[in-house]
């Protein structure tokens, strides 16, 4: 974490537990009888953990991660770890006042940018958990495929996807996985009923179903549950 304990999460840029995460799935994909296996992954980047859109890893004392793993792919890609710091101490103290109810003279938004603008570096840590992420992807798929080929691999997307921007911006539209060069067999969002709230509901279903019709790896099942989630969406209105 950032003052400096272990913290309860892994890190994806952790040698040890990429390690384990490919033994896991080769022994999956070697040892039992599957059509598939799929990733499910709620998290995201210290960056987004700090501006509260996950509320058990909310805040600086809770945010991930910053392991000298971290730091060392960080310095290979010319980030400033020093920046880095200085960066989360400002939005930590922003955030602490804005759960105090202490608006900014500009509001809540401007005063985020003017963060952002003057760390850039918030923005590249966070691009860099999503790159080790997808280097893990990458890494669970060539060994499944390795141990049995026939085995279908999917990401799992996170419902975070219609309501975080940060989060959104840094994956892919709908269907463009191939944009960020990630192997897959198939895509399974997670439908919530309402959780990304009025304005987004339908943008989501709809990406969902137009995934689905465009995918022939989903299963029947998949697009059935899409459906009877968009058809109570409409009942609830």
């Amino acid at each position: 974490m950032f003052n400096g304990k272990n913290a309860a999460t892994n890190c994806f840029n952790n040698p040890y537990y990429r390690a384990w995460l490919s033994g896991m799935v080769e022994n999956w994909a070697r040892n039992y009888e599957l059509d598939g296996i799929m990733w499910g992954s709620e998290r995201q980047g210290a960056f987004g953990n700090m501006i509260g859109s996950n509320e058990d890893r909310a805040g600086l004392d809770k945010a991930t991660c910053f392991c000298e793993h971290c730091q060392a792919r960080a310095k290979e890609a010319g980030i400033n770890f020093d920046r880095v710091k200085e960066g989360f101490a400002a939005t930590d103290k922003f955030m602490k006042a804005t759960q105090s109810k202490q608006r900014p003279v500009d509001g809540y938004y401007v005063e985020m940018w003017r963060l952002m603008l003057r760390y850039p570096e918030l923005l590249a840590w966070e691009m860099l958990w999503t790159d080790s992420l997808r280097d893990t992807y990458k890494l669970i798929y060539a060994k499944i495929k390795e141990v049995n080929p026939k085995l279908m691999v999917g990401w799992h997307i996170w419902h975070n996807n219609s309501m975080s921007p940060i989060y959104r911006s840094r994956a892919r539209p709908a269907g463009h996985r191939a944009d960020v060069g990630l192997p897959e067999d198939c895509d399974v969002p997670q439908l919530r009923r309402r959780a990304s709230g009025e304005p987004h509901r339908h943008q989501y279903t709809g990406a969902c179903l137009q995934m689905s019709q465009d995918r022939s790896c989903w299963t029947s099942s998949t697009v059935s549950s899409t459906m009877r989630m968009k058809s109570l969406w409409r009942r609830s209105l």
